[in-house]
């Protein structure tokens, strides 16, 4: 596949949105989507913070029991 200017290809692990809040719900992969199209303009060190910082918040301090790696090229 080719990326065309303006294209982002995000890399990351499950333990993203697998990671459970206090509740036992896990972040998900539909807050993930929306997370990313969020800030989707960012750039790229920008967008690894804001998906980061999405997820900490809505775990809100659920120990972390798998590993987080978020990975964007632009």
């Amino acid at each position: 596949f080719t990326l065309e200017p303006g294209d982002a290809l995000i890399l990351l692990t499950d333990g993203v949105f697998e990671w459970p809040n206090r509740a036992g719900k896990q972040f998900g992969t539909e807050r993930l989507s929306q997370a990313i199209a969020g800030a989707a303009h960012l750039p790229a060190r920008a967008l690894i913070d804001s998906l980061d910082r999405a997820v900490r918040t809505f775990v809100d301090g659920a120990p972390q029991t798998d590993d987080l790696t978020i990975v964007v090229i632009r």
